[in-house]
Parts: C-alpha cells; structure tokens; sequence
C-alpha cells in the first residue's frame, strides 16, 4: 500500500486492493514451489498491482472443466502458460479472498444497520451497496448480503424489542457513492 498501516479495514475489502491481495497469494504460493512449478517468467506477475481486482470475476465465473478463461487470462496479461493445477489454486485463491471481503463487508455493514436502528424509531436500516465486484459478481453480492442479515438477526433475536428491518439495494457503478445515499436514504 502507499499509506502502510492506514485505512487497514478498507484493505481488507476494497475492490482496490483485492487483486493485490490475490496476487501477493500467488506470489507466496510460487515461492513455496505450489504454483507454476514449470520454468516460467513471473515477472510480471511479481510487480505490485499487477493482478487487478477485475480479473477476478472472469476466474471466479469460470465453470469449464479445463478452467481455459483462467489459463487464457493469465496468458495474456502475465506471460505464463498455467496448468490444470495451478489455474484451480488461483481460482481457489480468489474465491477466497472475495469471499472473506464479502462476509468482512456484510459484517460492516450489519455493524451499521445495528447501531443506525438503534437511534430511530422505527428499527428500520437502509443500505445501498456499490462496487466494481459487487458489479460483476452477484455471488459475492449475495454473499455480503447474506451475511449481513443473519447478524443483523442474531442481534434482534437477543432483543426482541429491536427487531431489525434492513432493506438493501444495489447500486449499478454508473451511479456515484453520493446518488447511493441518497437512494438508500429514500428506500
């Protein structure tokens, strides 16, 4: 990061920062000999910042038995011919690293709808969601949505006095962060 021990939460989930995360697993991953085990150039995937966020969609959402859109991908952005092996512990890889943000973001935002109800009347939260990974992947939505309700109910089931009610929407990335207040604002 350029600002090392700062926004630390962020970094845990911003779609800025989940593609270097990804990458520094790989990295870690090759140089204990579990990745690209042929002879290869990796430089490029050795530099910071080089495997995007926006890569992860496409290797999550790839079903074929072969993985050939993580192959193809790796191919052409980084220069390395990934086998069957490695291009399941990259797809493997991201799914846990979206994963964790989603349950990590869910719990953020159940943190929010709690303490948000418990300054109004009607116990009611809105939340509207935004993100380039939200975007493209809807598991992950789902995910931190799913997540977000059941913490949500696991607190009002322990106060039944403040049961809450959370409404969510999400907000396509052609909608800035302020019309996604204001949406959720209005919901």
């Amino acid at each position: 990061s350029r600002n090392p021990g700062v926004r630390r939460f962020e970094k845990l989930v911003a779609d800025q920062y989940l593609g270097e995360i990804v990458r520094n697993l790989i990295t870690d991953f090759m140089d204990q000999h579990l990745l690209f085990t042929v002879s290869c150039d990796v430089s490029k995937i050795n530099e910071g910042y080089s495997f995007h966020t926006a890569y992860m969609a496409p290797i999550m959402e790839d079903t074929s038995a072969d993985l050939s859109s993580v192959g193809d991908l790796f191919t052409a952005e980084f220069g390395i011919s990934a086998e069957l092996a490695d291009r399941q512990i990259i797809r493997a890889l991201c799914d846990c690293v979206a994963s964790r943000a989603a349950r990590l973001s869910g719990a953020a935002l159940a943190a929010l709808a709690i303490k948000s109800s418990q300054s109004t009347v009607s116990n009611q939260c809105s939340v509207a969601l935004y993100g380039a990974l939200f975007d493209v992947n809807h598991k992950i939505y789902n995910e931190t949505i799913v997540e977000m309700q059941r913490l949500v109910a696991s607190v009002s089931s322990h106060d039944d006095k403040r049961a809450i009610e959370t409404t969510v929407s999400f907000q396509p990335r052609f909608i800035d962060l302020v019309g996604a207040a204001i949406n959720a604002a209005s919901l």
